[in-house]
């Protein structure tokens, strides 16, 4: 794994998704951007009663790992449009997190950037895919790499290890032929980071009192203590 992504891979979970009657569903990836607050994509968990009826685990610390629960009952804000959903977590795991607020204003196609996610079993340790940048979009950052199924809601760094996107999955109808070998060449995609800040910033004045300062503290200034960049 890049140096850079490295720290921010032990704030990372696998998501595991599950119906209200305990039945699994599948395996999502999620990762904190504070001490108390699970970033995810919309299309794994859309409502409070999916967040209820998850599980997370951190894989980061062996030999089991830390698992928790989300508590959308404090803090949950969800955007189909964005395709992220912000919930808040029940107990923090001491992991750190990845920080809001860099923005993306220097990203350009041609960049580097990392997809740190799991693999396709609930204890797999999470690992970088790398690529590079082919297009940035008014919602999304494109980008060509490898993932395995569950990837979808992983954080998609720099190579500094800079949020830069959410990962979503892929761009329909982007399979190309490599010139090479003429391997399949398959183009992804995220949501940009910058726009999930800014839904958020705005939404944030019709948040409870509480939910209101905890989602205050993940947009607060990087340099917090915990945070992993």
């Amino acid at each position: 794994m890049i140096a850079g992504a490295l720290p921010a891979s032990r704030s990372v979970c696998r998501i595991v998704l599950r119906s209200d009657f305990g039945s699994f569903l599948g395996l999502g990836t999620g990762f904190l951007v504070s001490e108390r607050l699970l970033l995810t994509s919309n299309h794994l968990i859309g409502d409070p009663d999916q967040a209820h009826s998850c599980a997370i685990r951190f894989p980061a610390l062996p030999p089991a790992g830390v698992d928790s629960s989300l508590d959308p009952g404090r803090l949950f804000v969800t955007s189909v449009g964005l395709d992220f959903t912000l919930v808040a977590v029940k107990s923090a795991p001491g992991l750190g997190w990845i920080p809001f607020g860099h923005g993306d204003e220097w990203i350009r196609p041609g960049h580097g950037v990392v997809l740190v996610c799991h693999g396709a079993s609930e204890d797999a340790p999470a690992a970088g895919a790398t690529g590079e940048v082919v297009a940035m979009t008014r919602r999304t950052v494109r980008y060509r790499l490898e993932s395995s199924g569950g990837s979808s809601g992983s954080p998609v760094l720099d190579l500094r290890g800079r949020l830069v996107a959410l990962h979503r999955g892929l761009v329909p109808g982007a399979g190309e032929r490599g010139s090479r070998e003429h391997a399949p060449v398959v183009t992804r995609e995220g949501t940009r980071a910058s726009l999930v800040v800014g839904h958020l910033s705005s939404c944030a004045d019709s948040l409870a009192p509480g939910a209101r300062r905890l989602l205050a503290k993940a947009l607060e200034p990087l340099h917090e203590a915990g945070a992993l960049v």
